[in-house]
């Protein structure tokens, strides 16, 4: 636990230490970013049940790549994913690079964090206190939950195409988060909000009425029905499932974030970029209040996080204005971190990388996900060979 409190304390520093500053350089933030993608692309198995998985799956698909096998036949174990077919895709390619799991999860990571670096940098002028942004929403989904957060990642790129207004280019990147995860349907949203800023009192009155709609249910319904249109009833099913109940935490959030958007709304530019980016942090808000009693609610929101970060880090780093908006957030920020480390503290502690064989790589309800042999041996299976 006292390494993830000494990396945000560290960026923390940065952040003061450049304050008087424009921040930091493209190229500082690109290292850092390259940094903690490393960081997480070489943990032992943390996260959660999600990285087992995916990398039993990648596992079996990369013997089925590297022996010459069908790959695309029902028989591959991935295809369970084929509505995700941009998913099934990414592990292909990647196993005529790799038959290691490890090294699977490491180059997505790097994509994951590149990407980020790509659609971020265009927006954002003061990295240090994006990085703390960063780290207490994002960061640790990074672990975990492939699919959504590459679905997520490719999304963010795609607003460039929504500020450009070229319908086709956004099509393609919405199909290929689509492709990614199927819940990225949500994400075409964003093209057709009318690039306006609305009044407060009008995006109260609708947040009011999404928080009633999703208090109803309704929205949890919606999974079982998109389940039977797009053939993925069994995953969706659960959601339905395990995740029916009132979510407080979402409130809570939307509260929080809503009045800090307020508090300053008047400072927000009515440029492209700037009312983009205002309105996907209303989508993530009005998305967590109508899936409030899903559990799975906060993954759907991802899709829209960019304007978050972009909206918050903007108005945050205004100059000639008190520093007492900052200040809050950063405390806020600080305890966003804080609960997740507290929250999963068995999904990402005591933290060990692939570099060094050990016997940490699973816990019991994980073994028929883990193969045992790479505690032996982290690499006993081919980490890097290019096969055609």
């Amino acid at each position: 636990m006292f390494l993830y409190v000494a990396i945000f304390a560290l960026l923390t520093y940065l952040y003061f230490e450049t304050i008087n500053s424009d921040g930091i350089s493209d190229r500082r933030f690109g290292m850092i970013l390259f940094l903690l993608a490393t960081f997480v692309g070489i943990s032992d198995m943390l996260g959660g049940y999600d990285r087992y998985i995916y990398c039993e799956l990648f596992d079996r698909n990369a013997d089925i790549v590297r022996s010459g096998g069908d790959y695309w036949a029902l028989s591959n174990p991935l295809m369970g994913y084929r509505s995700e077919m941009a998913y099934v895709l990414w592990n292909v390619i990647v196993a005529h690079v790799t038959a290691n799991r490890y090294i699977f999860i490491l180059i997505t990571t790097y994509l994951v964090y590149l990407m980020f670096f790509i659609s971020v940098k265009r927006y954002v002028k003061n990295y240090p206190f994006l990085l703390l942004m960063f780290m207490s929403l994002w960061f640790f989904f990074t672990f975990t939950y492939l699919r959504q957060v590459l679905a997520a990642s490719f999304a963010w790129y795609g607003y460039k195409y929504v500020i450009e207004r070229k319908l086709w280019k956004f099509a393609i990147v919405a199909f290929i988060v689509y492709k990614f995860h199927n819940s990225g349907i949500i994400y075409s949203v964003l093209y057709f909000i009318p690039l306006k800023k609305y009044n407060p009192k009008v995006i109260a009155v609708v947040m009011i009425l999404l928080f009633a709609l999703g208090l109803t249910g309704y929205s949890t319904s919606l999974y079982s029905l998109y389940g039977d249109l797009t053939d993925t009833e069994s995953r969706t099913e659960q959601y339905v499932r395990y995740g029916s109940s009132t979510r407080i935490a979402y409130l809570v959030e939307v509260v929080v974030f809503l009045f800090f958007i307020f508090k300053r709304y008047k400072d927000i530019p009515e440029d492209k970029v700037s009312v983009v980016m205002l309105n996907a942090s209303l989508l993530f808000c009005a998305f967590l209040l109508f899936f409030i009693q899903s559990s799975s609610a906060g993954r759907q929101c991802w899709y829209f996080m960019l304007g978050i970060f972009c909206t918050f880090t903007n108005l945050a780093t205004i100059k000639k204005r008190k520093n007492d908006y900052r200040a809050y957030l950063i405390v806020l920020f600080a305890l966003l971190y804080l609960r997740f480390i507290i929250s999963w503290a068995e999904l990402i502690s005591p933290y060990y990388s692939f570099v060094v064989n050990n016997q940490y790589s699973y816990s019991w309800q994980h073994r028929y996900e883990y193969d045992d042999n790479y505690s032996k041996d982290k690499m006993y299976r081919e980490p890097f060979k290019i096969v055609w």
